[in-house]
Parts: structure tokens; C-alpha cells; sequence
């Protein structure tokens, strides 16, 4: 949550952001009183306080990673757990980007609603506000069988034994939770209600971030849509127990964008790659380190990237608990606390 805290705590805590923050203020149109050695007078500034009323933050939901921005002048400040930066104006073909003055490795570049980060040259999931998703954006639902797609501009419906029709999309509801989406194409309509929250296909079992309720000639289709791996990526996941056993040395995993996978087994790092489908999720290329353990660690470890190399499904709940379903058992992980 926003902090109350005025912003000028940040010189008490991190003083290389504070002295950028003068920089937002010259960016802005202001000056420090005294700051120019030239002979004309100085305009006195008065420095207003900067707290969460004054200037409230935007959350931005980057998967199941939290984040905060808010304007500072022309500046932006983007707040990530308890770290803060302060982002200035940069050139774009696009959408509007702001970039670290003092590393190339942070930036926060949004096109609407949507937005892609780096921090400390880390990409991470694609960033959204509340009441947007990240397109394209498929759901689909059964007994009637229907799919949609949606690429920002038409929603495509498909249908068995009628041909897919396409209709041009509007938002027309944003919500903390979620959205609505209004289609039309000629005289017919269609309407699109997309809400947060986990939702599991009545066939294959897939979790996905999503409940959609599709509502077209007269009837309300319920289904599940958007990327499943929004529900995984962003955060820490703690390996908690492996089959009937608890996990006695620290060990976790991390989904991160485009399908790579990273961790530790207890004894050493991990890395490799993950891969969802329709029918559940599989691990591939798994690697580690190879440094000496001791003997219980390194028997811990062994165990873990093997039960990894078996997964083939996984489920979530309310709770921020993770299972990985093996023909073993099931590796059991929570959300690492403050995420």
C-alpha cells in the first residue's frame, strides 16, 4: 500500500534518489533558491510537501507483482515493494517512456493502460491497470463450446458449426476487478464481462486469471480466459513440502517472462524453462550449479529437480498456494511472504 509518509523520507533512507528528486524539480519548471550563479535574481520556489494525498499513486498489477507510479512534475516515480526511482522523460516511437537517468536498465514504457518494465535491467511480466489486460486476450468456455479472441480492436467469436465472425470492441465498463467489452458488427452485439480471479476450465482443468461470462443471442456463457502463467509469474514461490515430506533447507522458484524458469533447490541455483498448455504445465531444460552441499541439502536438491522434471500440472487457490502435481506426489509452494 501507498505509504503516508512524505517523499522527502526518501533522503533519509536513499539519498541518491533524493538528489534526483531536485532534478525532477528543475525538469519541472522549478529551481532551488541560490542554485544559479548568474547575476539576475532568483525566482523563490515555494517547495510544497509531496505525500500520497497530494500526488496518489496508480497501481499497476505486473501479473501478481504489485507495483506504483505516480507524477512528479514531468518525472515519474515508480515504487516497487519499498524501493523507489524516480523515472525522467525519454524518446519513444510510441506510447510514453521514462527511463532512470543513472540506469540503463530501468524503464517503465506504457502504451494506455498497458506498460512494460525493467528494473535493474530485469524485464518483468507485462504491467496493467485495474480494469485492462494484456492482449491478444483468449478465453473460452463449454456445453456450449465458445471461444473469443480479443487484440485490443474486435473480438473474434467462434462457434461450432457457424463461421467465426468478427466485432468491433469498445470497453464499456473498467472496474477495480476487471471490465466489460461491447462488440458489435452490424445489427448484431455482443457483450464481454471479464472479472479477476481464479477460474478453472470444466474440461481440461487449466486454471486461468480470469472468469469471463460471454453474453450473446439471449444467453450468458460462462467460461475462463487470459494468460495462465499471470497466475505464476511475478513473484517467489517457497517450496514448502515434496510428497509427504517438509522441505528442511530453503528452497523456491520463480516463473518469469517468455518461459523461463529460476530457483534453488536447496543446495544449489536452478534454471531451465516452463512450458503451458492445454492439458497443464511441464519443465524443460533444468540445470543447477554444482557446488558441495551438505549430505541432507544436496539429497533435498537431487529430490527437488527430480519431482520438477516430472510436473505435468499445477493449481492455485485464494490462499497464494501452489501445487505441482507429479506421479510422485505434489511439490507444495506459498507466495514468499511480503509479495
Amino acid at each position: 500500500m501507498p505509504s503516508n509518509r512524505p517523499f522527502f523520507f526518501l533522503r533519509r533512507r536513499i539519498p541518491s534518489v533524493f538528489s534526483r528528486f531536485a532534478r525532477v524539480l528543475c525538469v519541472a519548471g522549478l529551481s532551488w533558491a541560490g542554485a544559479s550563479a548568474a547575476a539576475q535574481p532568483v525566482p523563490q520556489v515555494r517547495l510544497a510537501e509531496v505525500t500520497a494525498e497530494s500526488h496518489p499513486y496508480t497501481v499497476w498489477h505486473c501479473a501478481r507483482l504489485p507495483i506504483e507510479t505516480r507524477f512528479l512534475g514531468s518525472a515519474l516515480e515508480v515504487k516497487i515493494a519499498e524501493e523507489s526511482r524516480i523515472l525522467l522523460q525519454a524518446m519513444s516511437a510510441s506510447g510514453a517512456r521514462y527511463a532512470a537517468p543513472d540506469d540503463s536498465g530501468t524503464e517503465f514504457w506504457n502504451k494506455g493502460a498497458v506498460a512494460n518494465v525493467t528494473w535493474s535491467g530485469q524485464a518483468l511480466p507485462t504491467c496493467t491497470e485495474a480494469g485492462a489486460v494484456v492482449t491478444p486476450f483468449r478465453a473460452s468456455g463449454n456445453e456450449p463450446f465458445w471461444a473469443i479472441d480479443y487484440d485490443g480492436w474486435q473480438i473474434t467469436l467462434q462457434q461450432p458449426g457457424v463461421p467465426a465472425r468478427s466485432f468491433d470492441a469498445q470497453v464499456a465498463e473498467r472496474r477495480p476487478d476487471g471490465l466489460a467489452l461491447q462488440g458489435k458488427e452490424g445489427g448484431e452485439t455482443l457483450r464481454l464481462d471479464i472479472g479477476e480471479g481464479v477460474c478453472q476450465d470444466s474440461m481440461s482443468g487449466l486454471m486461468r486469471p480470469y472468469a469471463v461470462t460471454l453474453h450473446s443471442g439471449g444467453q450468458a456463457l460462462q467460461g475462463c480466459g487470459g494468460d495462465p502463467a499471470r497466475l505464476l509469474q511475478g513473484v517467489r514461490w517457497v517450496l514448502k513440502s515434496m510428497g509427504d515430506a517438509a522441505l528442511a533447507a530453503p528452497a523456491w522458484i520463480e516463473f518469469l517472462p517468455e518461459g523461463r524458469l529460476a530457483g534453488h533447490n536447496g543446495c544449489n541455483r536452478l534454471m531451465g524453462n516452463y512450458t503451458i498448455t492445454g492439458e497443464g504445465i511441464t519443465f524443460g531444460q533444468l540445470g543447477t550449479t554444482r557446488m558441495a552441499c551438505a549430505p541432507e541439502a544436496m539429497a533435498q536438491g537431487n529430490a527437488v529437480d527430480r519431482y520438477l522434471s516430472a510436473v505435468r500440472g499445477f493449481s492455485v487457490d485464494a490462499e497464494d498456494t501452489l501445487i505441482l502435481a507429479t506421479g510422485e506426489g505434489e511439490l507444495v509452494a506459498k507466495v514468499e511472504a511480503g509479495n
